[in-house]
């Protein structure tokens, strides 16, 4: 059975009734995860890193929203955060501060997708932070093309749906949501779109997922784009049952491949 005792506010879900098949969403930074035995970690640094209590929580985190199941043994282990982790601020940066070392939270849209704790900030003296090691920057890694991406509006009609493609976000319709990805709670939640965030045109209507000669393809208005392998097709949540055999009179040509992780 999990061990909820610490963390008492978060509603963790019915673990006999888990889909242990649903990936891990795509990219390596800022995902806050849990496992089946109640134990929520941070992902950075490209591993996961156990977060010991509730208090350490709530001092880095705003709510208890988007904690990801993660499956075990499918991320390496990092150490563990440490209780006395916390949010600084100096000069009008805001750093992530565990274990005498400092990292800069680089900009808003981190803070989002960490979803980390303005509340909680407290002010840091220029002597303090010379007195912490400069640690890596809190940023996010964004996965490659394909992923697709909810930013959260002040209500549900200003809520939008994107896909990350060739390093820009680019407008869905929720119905073609539904016709290319397996579930919409598994798409990388933000709350809100940095005013320097790039946007390009919107998915043309004819977007969907197509077959040929044993590949499986996704198809972006004049462009077939491959789908390199399985784990891409998986992670980024495409869903099998939608795959249909491209039309007898295809005339799309070959595009950028649908593959590894980037960094816009």
């Amino acid at each position: 059975m999990p061990t909820t005792l610490a963390f008492p506010d978060y509603d963790f879900p019915d673990f006999t009734k888990i889909d242990r098949n649903f990936p891990f969403p795509d990219f390596k930074n800022g995902k806050r995860v849990h496992n089946q035995f109640g134990e929520i970690f941070l992902m950075i640094d490209s591993t996961v890193r156990k977060i010991p209590n509730a208090d350490t929580y709530n001092k880095l985190f705003r709510d208890w929203s988007h904690i990801a199941f993660m499956i075990d043994g499918l991320y390496g282990n990092g150490p563990a955060i440490p209780d006395d982790a916390s949010l600084k601020g100096n000069g009008g940066s805001v750093y992530l501060v565990m274990g005498g070392e400092r990292r800069r939270v680089v900009d808003v849209l981190a803070m989002d997708l960490f979803s980390l704790n303005w509340v909680a900030l407290t002010p840091m003296s220029d002597d303090e932070m010379k007195n912490l090691r400069p640690g890596p920057p809190v940023q996010i890694d964004f996965p490659g093309d394909g992923i697709p991406v909810y930013a959260r509006g002040r209500s549900a009609t200003d809520s939008q749906t994107y896909m990350s493609l060739d390093g820009k976000l680019r407008l869905m319709k929720f119905e073609m949501v539904d016709q290319i990805y397996r579930r919409r709670d598994g798409m990388l939640s933000i709350d809100s779109l940095a005013e320097q965030q790039s946007f390009g045109d919107p998915m043309p209507p004819n977007t969907a997922l197509r077959m040929s000669h044993g590949k499986i393809y996704l198809r972006v208005g004049t462009e077939r784009r491959w789908i390199v392998s399985p784990q891409i097709f998986e992670e980024r949540q495409f869903d099998g049952s939608r795959v249909q055999d491209f039309e007898a009179n295809d005339s799309t040509v070959p595009g950028k491949n649908i593959e590894n992780f980037k960094r816009w």
